[in-house]
C-alpha cells in the first residue's frame, strides 16, 4: 500500500488543480477580437479592439486573450455604449504555472456613458506585470448583462514606423523638359517586435514633421549667471516640439509580429507636374563679392483625386528616377507633410544651371533717422527653356519696413516678399526692391 502513496498524491493534486481551473473558467468569458484598429506612433501603439461577450449584470471576470507581452496594461479600458463599465482589477494570466503576478496599488477606471474616464487610487486594484504572454483576466462591474460589444484599448511598447517615397519621371533622362509627367508610389514600414500579429486591421499613423520650422533656442551670455536679475530671460527655453499629425492607411493591413513589413499604401501614374526654383533670403544672403549661389528645385503636382491622390502624405525621404525603368537616379529628395488638395513638392536639392544672387545697391538717409534701402536680386537661367522661379525675400533687419518700389509684382505674406516671376532660357534677370525702413521712437 505504500508504493501507491506517492500515485495517490499526485492524483489528489491533478484533481484539485483542475476543479481549482474549472471553477476560474466558469466565471470567464475568453473572446478574440473581431475589429482591431491601431494607432502607431513613435515607439508606441494604441490597440483598439472590438469583443463580444455574454455578460451577467454585475460583477465578473472577462479573459482577454492576444494581449502581447509588451502591452502596458496599467492603460487597459474597457468601454460599451450607453452603459458604464467599471474596471476593478487586471492580471495577466501565466499559461505555465497557472499564476498571476500583481502589485498591491493600481487605479480604478470608471468609462461613464458619455465616454469619459475618470480614475481614482484604490488599494483593491490590482494590476499585472508578469512576462508572460497568456491572456489577461479583467473584473469588471457593469449594471446590465446580455450580449454585448466591448471596447478594448490599450497601449503597446515598441512599435514605429517610417514612410518612403519613389518617383519616376517619364521622358528623357536629359532633364531639360520643364512641365512632365511622373508615377508616384508610397510606402510604410512598420516595426511590430511585439509576439501580437494584427490581421486585417485599420492603421493609423502619428508622427510629425522633422523638416517643419522650429521656435530656435535662445544663446546664453554673460547674463546667464544665477545672480543676474535678467538670468531669466537668458535661460534655455524649453521648445515646443513639433505638432503632429495623424495619416489614415487608405486599406486594411496585415502586420505579422516579430517583424518589420512594408505596405504598398499609394500608387499613381502620369501625374502632371512641373519644375520650381526657389529663391530664399534664408538660403542666399547677401553677397559682398558678386558670388552666385544654385538655387533650390522642386517638382511640384498637386495632391487631389483628380491625381488618384488626395490623401493627408505623410513625410518622407523620395527617390527619384529618369523613365520607368530606373535607369538614371538623381540625389534623393524629400516629400514634407501634405494636406490634402494641397500642393506637393518635391525637394531635388539645388540646381547648378539655375544661380541666384543678392546684393544691397544703394542706401538713402532720410528725416528721424528712417532710411531707404534698394536690394538687387539677380537670377541667371543656364537652362534653354523658360523656369517657373519664385523668390521669398525678407528683409535683413527687424525694423518695421513698408516696400516703396519693386520691379517686379510681388505680394506680402507673413513678413515676407514673395515674387513669381518666369525667367526665359539664357537669360539673366535682375530684380530691385527699395524699402523703407521705420526707426523705433522712444
Amino acid at each position: 500500500m505504500t508504493g501507491l502513496r506517492p500515485f495517490t498524491g499526485m492524483a489528489l493534486l491533478l484533481i484539485g488543480s483542475a476543479m481549482f481551473w474549472s471553477s476560474i473558467c466558469l466565471s470567464v468569458s475568453a473572446q478574440q477580437p473581431i475589429e482591431t484598429t491601431l494607432t502607431i506612433g513613435e515607439g508606441w501603439a494604441v490597440v483598439r479592439e472590438m469583443r463580444r461577450f455574454d455578460l451577467a449584470p454585475g460583477e465578473q471576470d472577462l479573459l482577454l486573450e492576444g494581449i502581447p507581452e509588451q502591452a502596458d496594461l496599467s492603460s487597459l479600458t474597457i468601454r460599451t455604449r450607453r452603459l458604464p463599465v467599471d474596471v476593478l482589477d487586471w492580471q495577466r494570466v501565466d499559461r505555465g504555472a497557472g499564476s498571476t503576478v500583481a502589485p498591491s496599488d493600481a487605479e480604478s477606471l470608471i468609462i461613464t456613458p458619455d465616454g469619459v474616464i475618470h480614475g481614482a487610487a484604490t488599494p483593491s486594484a490590482q494590476a499585472s506585470f508578469s512576462r508572460k504572454d497568456g491572456p489577461v483576466r479583467c473584473r469588471v462591474r457593469i449594471p446590465v448583462g446580455g450580449a454585448r460589444s466591448l471596447e478594448v484599448v490599450y497601449r503597446v511598447e515598441g512599435m514605429q514606423w517610417t514612410s518612403y517615397y519613389q518617383v519616376f519621371i517619364r521622358g528623357e533622362p536629359d532633364g531639360l523638359d520643364e512641365s512632365v509627367a511622373l508615377d508616384l508610389t508610397g510606402f510604410v514600414r512598420i516595426d511590430n517586435p511585439t509576439g501580437r500579429s494584427f490581421t486585417n486591421t485599420l492603421v493609423r499613423l502619428v508622427g510629425a514633421d522633422p523638416r517643419l520650422p522650429r521656435e530656435p533656442e535662445r544663446r546664453a551670455g554673460f547674463l546667464m549667471l544665477a545672480d543676474t536679475p535678467l538670468a531669466d530671460l537668458w535661460k534655455a527655453q524649453d521648445v515646443d516640439p513639433p505638432p503632429e499629425f495623424v495619416y489614415r492607411m487608405p486599406r486594411r493591413v496585415n502586420i505579422p509580429s516579430h517583424a518589420e513589413t512594408e505596405v504598398h499604401f499609394i500608387a499613381s501614374h502620369r501625374i502632371p507636374a512641373s519644375r520650381l526654383y526657389v529663391m530664399d533670403s534664408t538660403e542666399v544672403a547677401l553677397s559682398m563679392t558678386g558670388a552666385f549661389r544654385p538655387l533650390h528645385q522642386y517638382l511640384v503636382f498637386k495632391n487631389t483625386a483628380a491625381n488618384r491622390l488626395g490623401w493627408i502624405l505623410p513625410p518622407g525621404p523620395v527617390e527619384v528616377f529618369h523613365g520607368v525603368t530606373r535607369r538614371t537616379m538623381r540625389l534623393p529628395g524629400f516629400l514634407p507633410h501634405t494636406p490634402m488638395n494641397r500642393e506637393i513638392r518635391v525637394h531635388l536639392g539645388k540646381a547648378e544651371d539655375v544661380l541666384g544672387m543678392r546684393r544691397s545697391v544703394r542706401r538713402t538717409e532720410l528725416q528721424f533717422g528712417h532710411y531707404e534701402e534698394t536690394f538687387q536680386l539677380t537670377v541667371e537661367n543656364q537652362r534653354p527653356r523658360a523656369i517657373a522661379l519664385e523668390i521669398h525675400e525678407r528683409p535683413p533687419l527687424t525694423l518695421t519696413w513698408d516696400v516703396q518700389r519693386a520691379s517686379e509684382e510681388y505680394e506680402l505674406d507673413g513678413g515676407w516678399i514673395r515674387m513669381t516671376p518666369r525667367i526665359p532660357g539664357g537669360e539673366t534677370r535682375e530684380i530691385e526692391v527699395r524699402l523703407r525702413f521705420h526707426q523705433p521712437t522712444l
